[in-house]
């Protein structure tokens, strides 16, 4: 006999960041189902209708917990029970599920709708098959928030079995969807969304936000934001910095503090230690970033993008007015505005001279005196 699934739509909400109705799904996957159906109740009639040879299996999407063993024990129940329909219930939460033969299943609910008190001959109490967990609901405040409490709980006990280390799981939210590698330590205040993939070795924290990314072995997240993006293996990022989407880091790169990059390539081995701005760049390897450059990526139309070769040192404060491309070896003066491009091997100095007017300060000040003296 084969066999179906429908999920019955409610209102979505998420547990560490997954949507129910997802938790259930995989749940399913993993139960071998020939069809799995998410539904609304008006649709049931139809999907039984179509799957009238099958066993069917029905349950809400906000009964997250509801897993493959839940599933497997409800089915011996209903292969033992010879009945036509058998409904497991949680009598707290007024919420069930339902194994039974499709035209059973369509009768009654023809008749009376999916009603909880509608299954009384067929009920067995989920208590002989399944904890009071499984059968939480994430339509109720207080359920969602245990069922996100027991969630974390569990993902943070299948990292520790998988040789990965938390001091502490204050603040530490990780999706059901990420991986983490052996030798990796998380500290407080973490959080890692999406499927997330974090290499052997690293140290991810504390008080930091990966999203959808991905982070090589021996690598260094330290308070900072990284968002849909790809880091190499022996990086270092942070504290205070964050990688916006479409950022790629090479190996061994270096990103201080309060340093932002977007949309950009960054080659191996090079450092942007402080206070920069990377946007729509493709930077070369071994690239040395002073303190508060800028890349000018926005002339209020278009991105445009800056280039930078291999081996070159962009001097504190200089503004690189994109479209504009640095040679390998280049060298930019610092306080300079670049909008030429430079060269391979040259000095960029775009700044003016320097000029010192002499007892300029001894007039300015005697002015101020004599001003505040009449006061």
């Amino acid at each position: 006999m084969s066999r179906a699934a429908i999920i019955l739509k409610t209102t979505e909400k998420d547990i560490l960041f997954y949507s129910d109705i997802l938790w259930v799904r995989d749940a399913l996957s993993r139960a071998s189902f020939s069809e799995v159906y998410e539904a609304e109740e008006a649709e049931i009639i139809s999907i039984l209708e179509k799957n009238s040879e099958s066993d069917i299996f029905i349950t809400f999407s906000d009964l997250a917990f509801i897993d493959e063993e839940v599933i497997d024990s409800a089915a011996a129940l209903f292969a033992a029970s010879a009945k036509d329909i058998l409904c497991a219930y949680n009598p707290e939460s007024r919420r069930f599920v339902l194994w039974g033969k499709a035209p059973a299943l369509a009768d009654l609910i023809k008749q009376s709708g999916l009603d909880y008190d509608s299954f009384d001959k067929s009920k067995v109490a989920f208590s002989e098959f399944a904890s009071r967990r499984k059968f939480l609901s994430s339509l109720s405040p207080s359920n969602l928030f245990e069922m996100n409490k027991l969630a974390k709980n569990d993902i943070i006990e299948k990292h520790i079995m998988g040789g990965v280390t938390f001091l502490s799981s204050d603040g530490v939210l990780i999706s059901p969807k990420a991986k983490i590698g052996e030798g990796t330590t998380i500290l407080p205040g973490t959080i890692i969304k999406g499927e997330t993939v974090i290499g052997e070795n690293c140290v991810i924290g504390p008080n930091s936000y990966i999203e959808e990314s991905v982070i090589g072995d021996n690598s260094e997240i330290n308070s900072s934001y990284v968002r849909l993006s790809k880091v190499g293996n022996g990086v270092s990022v942070g504290p205070f910095s964050q990688l916006r989407p479409d950022t790629v880091l090479a190996d061994k790169v270096h990103v201080g503090d309060f340093v932002e990059i977007k949309n950009s390539n960054i080659g191996e081995g090079t450092a942007v230690a402080h206070l920069t701005y990377v946007g729509d760049s493709d930077v070369g390897k071994n690239v040395n970033f002073g303190c508060g450059v800028v890349t000018v990526n926005y002339d209020g139309e278009n991105k445009n993008r800056t280039r930078i070769g291999d081996y070159s040192f962009i001097g504190c404060n200089t503004n690189l007015v994109a479209p504009v491309s640095i040679g390998d070896k280049a060298y930019t003066a610092a306080g300079s505005t670049i909008t030429k491009d430079v060269p391979s091997g040259a000095l960029a100095i775009a700044r003016s001279r320097q000029e010192n007017k002499e007892n300029w300060a001894d007039k300015k000040l005697s002015k101020y005196v004599d001003k505040k003296n009449k006061r």
